[in-house]
């Protein structure tokens, strides 16, 4: 996929018009990183958004103690790091590519010089980050009063819906999971994980099927 198009796709440019698309697409560079390698840094300084073409990405977060908690996966025409570029502050978390990944581009200093010459452009994309940070208000908020069993499950749905692929049986997770890291997601030991998937198993509101997790059909139409 052509940066141009890449970039179009993204919710941050959706309101720009294709001359505004073509602007922002000849400041892009292109990346292809392997398997485990760190995109940036969680503390480095935000001097790049990164908008991913192709391929899988873990979002990590470490906390003082030396825990890891994954933050979410991100896919196919999404952007990285946009928030903390913007805001001229340090990466809030680590990016890791989970298989190979394309990855497109942009400094925060040639995005400055667009945003000065182009103030349209700048507001666009201002209304575009207010709606990811409400967007994801909300789904903090979803999480702050729920138990590990309804965390558990909020998180698989919502994994589902934004990685899911539907199959006879329901919908399947095409993200790599193993027990530690959904714990590490919810927050609970490894071992909480193990029994609440067994509960979910039994319940059938979910399978284990060539090992990923798929979301049971009528689970998915009651909800």
């Amino acid at each position: 996929m052509g940066k141009l198009a890449c970039i179009g796709r993204l919710s941050l440019f959706s309101d720009l018009t294709n001359t505004e698309l073509q602007r922002v697409a000849s400041l892009a560079e292109k990346h292809i990183y392997q398997k485990d390698e760190t995109i940036f840094w969680e503390g480095d300084s935000a001097h790049r958004i990164y908008i991913i073409n192709s391929g899988l990405v873990k979002l990590v977060k470490i906390s003082e103690s030396g825990k890891e908690f994954i933050l979410g996966f991100a896919k196919d025409d999404q952007a990285l790091g946009e928030d903390a570029v913007f805001a001229g502050e340090a990466y809030s978390f680590s990016a890791v590519a989970m298989g190979e990944a394309c990855i497109t581009s942009c400094s925060r200093e040639s995005l400055e010089k667009l945003f000065v010459t182009n103030p349209s452009i700048a507001m666009k994309v201002i209304y575009s980050l207010s709606r990811k940070l409400n967007q994801t208000t909300e789904q903090i908020n979803s999480l702050a009063f729920q138990n590990a069993r309804e965390r558990l499950i909020t998180s698989l749905e919502q994994m589902a819906k934004e990685h899911g692929v539907a199959t006879e049986r329901g919908l399947a997770i095409e993200v790599p999971l193993t027990h530690q890291d959904i714990a590490s997601i919810i927050n609970v030991s490894r071992p909480t994980v193990t029994n609440l998937l067994l509960q979910l198993r039994h319940e059938g509101t979910l399978e284990i099927i060539n090992h990923r997790i798929v979301l049971s059909c009528k689970d998915q139409a009651a909800s």
